[in-house]
């Protein structure tokens, strides 16, 4: 995907992330419940594009996600693979070192990738979708 927007790359997300996402400003998420907006450690992006279609995020979107670098098996994260690449895709861990990365997809394979491999931006905790 490639962004045609100058939305400022928001802290601690990489310009890789920035390509897939765009900054969300306090505005749009003054007033929000506390079960999306909780606290310093969560932060919102709006999804560009149509490649989350199969994680039931629309283009323009906003994903809030839970800053973090681990996740538990089952968790949806953003992830960065090896610093070029964002996904949004349910971690499994194995206790091989390795890590399974599933789609919502039914046509998309999982990847197995090395954990060594994969940056875990946050994890999702919600969506709101404007209409």
């Amino acid at each position: 995907m490639t962004s045609n927007s100058s939305s400022p790359t928001p802290p601690g997300i990489s310009d890789v992330i920035a390509r897939f996402f765009e900054a969300v400003s306090e505005n749009e998420t003054s007033g929000l419940p506390q079960t999306l907006v909780r606290g310093a450690e969560t932060f919102a992006l709006r999804v560009r594009g149509e490649w989350l279609t199969d994680e039931h995020f629309r283009d323009g979107d906003i994903v809030f996600l839970h800053r973090t670098a681990s996740a538990q098996s089952g968790q949806m994260v953003l992830a960065l693979i090896d610093g070029a690449q964002a996904t949004v895709r349910t971690w499994h861990s194995q206790d091989d070192g390795m890590v399974r990365l599933e789609s919502a997809s039914p046509g998309n394979e999982p990847l197995l990738l090395s954990v060594d491999r994969v940056a875990i931006q946050g994890h999702v905790v919600g969506v709101l979708r404007k209409y």
